[in-house]
């Protein structure tokens, strides 16, 4: 199986979380790795693969990743890998609506343009400096540019 950009930079990120140490609010609790996991729902499949993936619960629109920590307010961080620098942005209606719909319930979302946009922002997430961000945009998600 090949693996995209957005693959390698997904990699990369988990590479990282099983190095960085977990600070939540300052207390540590272990790696971030210790709390954060991909969920498999992209990707090329059979017809046969595929039907039995949604029979089973996979959903179309859901983010790659979600961080299992609560903090700042909010239950948890789900994240949307995309590849850095995208001219043409790939996100889905149908994830941004997730993660819409996912903040009305309490939880934080982002869209991260590649490894180092999604460290910096689960840093943020982490920090419990979420809220602050939240409240001065009007928007679900995030990316580098919402960091200047």
């Amino acid at each position: 199986m090949r693996m995209s950009i957005e693959d390698h930079h997904q990699k990369h990120l988990i590479d990282w979380a099983r190095v960085e140490r977990c600070v939540i609010e300052g207390e540590q609790d272990g790696f971030i790795v210790d709390h954060l996991f991909a969920i498999p729902n992209g990707g090329g499949r059979s017809k046969t693969e595929g039907a039995l993936l949604k029979k089973t619960g996979v959903k179309a629109g859901v983010s790659d990743l979600f961080l299992s920590i609560a903090s700042g307010g909010y239950n948890g961080l789900y994240v949307e890998m995309k590849k850095p620098k995208d001219l043409k942005p790939s996100t889905q209606a149908n994830q941004k609506q997730f993660l819409e719909r996912r903040l009305k319930r309490g939880y934080a979302g982002c869209i991260a343009f590649g490894s180092t946009s999604a460290m910096e922002l689960i840093l943020a997430y982490l920090q419990g400096d979420w809220g602050q961000h939240l409240a001065s945009r009007d928007a679900a998600v995030y990316s580098d540019d919402a960091y200047g």
